[in-house]
């Protein structure tokens, strides 16, 4: 009889291990920044965190420490922030600690790839952000593969991946999903999305990525996939859809015009999802002219074709508002209308390239979907969907029933979560381009821009601006907020800001 109590109580202890440790985790979800946008990928801090909304150089200025080139956000968990860095001279992928109290780096680790992934002008090749399980730290480079190290800053394991060329370098972030690190490789025809013991590396599923590409100039999705229940949601050229964390199998998927960039979030049981693609609103694409009324307006030597030097500067095929170095014209474009070669545009080139572009246009917007059963899910499960003004890069953020999303040139559009109603639309006042992604904390909303502007505004359905933070340096990351600080990386440094 003492030995079944003794026994009894042995179990109770035990549950009650198991339950603290429970209860620590989702706590320690909630106070740290363990992934890109942060618990969830929300973009949420704790609701406890109250960080400063003016800020600055010379104001609630905590400390700033000077990092390598860099996209990837902050990830951060206790007293460490894990953030990345290339050192472009050396061919060199950093893995960088810092201490989050002083600011002091911890320790550096480093990687020398045989050779470096080509990207765009606007990226890097830091671009995804670390993710945290508290023990271990998991890092992917597109031009390595994917790394873990412990808190010590020693490599636990490594697993290195073939080198794909995309245009904007490999910007989709490692999740965690249980015991498993969850990462898209939606890369051209061969895409695939994979598990990994978290602890090992071992692979655990691998599964190939449908060809869903209709008619699509792009087939590679930037997007980071995030965790919904048992689910992981990617967002994808032409589809949103749903794969099984247990075994990776696909779940179910809704075809829509997307160029698959922007992460999603999720409130509930429904995901809100910016769908943008080049050409996905009229207001985005050029006003084109007809061959005829080309050739009045500018057929100089009266040879009834189109030169490259007869066409105008300033003549656009897509732009983005507050990039123009990043806008398509048809100056520049030139060789997609010269299909021969010949330096010179004819009638049939001209419509034929001009309808090749309009072909591209779909119904591209912020979307509510409450995704159940498998397969393809119908078009009714699609709660609203609003066009236009819908952001390249940024995530939305969902706040107090309300839906956010940043444009370039700095269009903000709040929107009613239940119903899809357009609270406002208008300009905040801070030009350029945006590519990081909103953040939330103490009922406020944190957007950064690219030209270095932290514009801090009022959740609610009338815009509120309550301040205008200039770092006078490109900010191309996603914020992160812990406690009363919120940390703003930009082109050459890290900030932590608190009042």
């Amino acid at each position: 009889m003492k030995s079944s109590s003794s026994l009894f109580t042995y179990l109770l202890i035990l549950l009650l291990i198991a339950f603290l440790t429970n209860v620590q985790n989702l706590n320690a979800q909630e106070t740290n920044w363990p992934q890109f946008r942060g618990p969830k990928s929300s973009g949420h801090a704790d609701k406890n965190c109250n960080p400063p909304v003016e800020f600055g150089t010379d104001n609630n200025l905590l400390w700033k420490v000077e990092l390598p080139e860099g996209h990837s956000s902050p990830c951060i968990w206790g007293n460490n922030i894990f953030l990345t860095g290339f050192i472009k001279d050396k061919s060199e992928l950093q893995t960088i600690c810092v201490d989050r109290n002083s600011g002091n780096i911890k320790w550096r680790q480093s990687v020398l790839p045989d050779s470096i992934q080509k990207y765009h002008s606007i990226s890097n090749a830091a671009v995804a952000t670390p993710t945290t399980d508290g023990e271990r730290v998991y890092v992917y480079f597109g031009s390595y593969g994917l790394l873990c190290y412990n808190f010590k800053g020693n490599l636990v394991w490594e697993k290195q991946m073939q080198i794909t060329n995309i245009k904007y370098g490999a910007s989709s972030s490692p999740i965690i999903a249980g015991d498993k690190i969850i990462i898209s490789f939606d890369f051209h025809e061969n895409g695939y999305i994979q598990a990994l013991d978290k602890v090992t590396g071992e692979e655990v599923w691998k599964v190939v990525l449908p060809n869903v590409y209709k008619n699509h100039y792009n087939t590679t999705s930037y997007s980071t996939p995030i965790v919904m229940k048992d689910q992981v949601v990617i967002h994808r050229v032409e589809e949103i859809s749903g794969y099984s964390i247990r075994n990776g199998s696909r779940l179910w998927w809704l075809p829509t015009p997307t160029s698959g960039i922007s992460t999603p979030v999720f409130s509930q049981n429904t995901l809100y999802i910016g769908t943008w693609q080049p050409f996905g609103e009229r207001t985005s694409v050029g006003d084109l002219p007809d061959f005829d009324t080309m050739v009045t307006k500018n057929d100089k030597n009266g040879n009834k074709l189109i030169t490259k030097d007869e066409i105008p500067d300033k003549m656009l095929v897509f732009g983005r508002p507050g990039m123009d170095d990043q806008s398509m014209y048809v100056k520049k474009s030139f060789g997609f209308f010269d299909k021969n070669k010949d330096k010179a545009i004819d009638k049939g080139e001209w419509e034929k390239t001009c309808e090749w572009i309009v072909s591209f246009y779909g119904e591209s917007g912020l979307m509510a979907l409450q995704p159940s059963g498998t397969g393809e899910i119908p078009i009714s499960q699609i709660l609203w969907k609003i066009l236009g003004k819908v952001p390249e890069v940024p995530s939305p953020v969902f706040c107090k029933n309300c839906v956010y999303m940043i444009k370039n040139g700095g269009d903000i559009t709040c929107v009613d979560a239940v119903n899809g109603k357009v609270f406002y639309c208008e300009r905040l006042g801070a030009s350029g381009a945006y590519i990081a992604s909103p953040v939330v904390a103490s009922g406020n909303i944190y957007i950064p821009s690219g030209n270095g502007v932290v514009t801090v505004i009022k959740a609610g359905n009338k815009l509120e601006i309550l301040a205008q933070n200039d770092l006078d340096e490109k900010i191309y990351a996603s914020p992160a907020i812990i406690e009363n600080v919120i940390y703003v990386r930009t082109a050459g440094n890290l900030y932590a800001f608190e009042e």
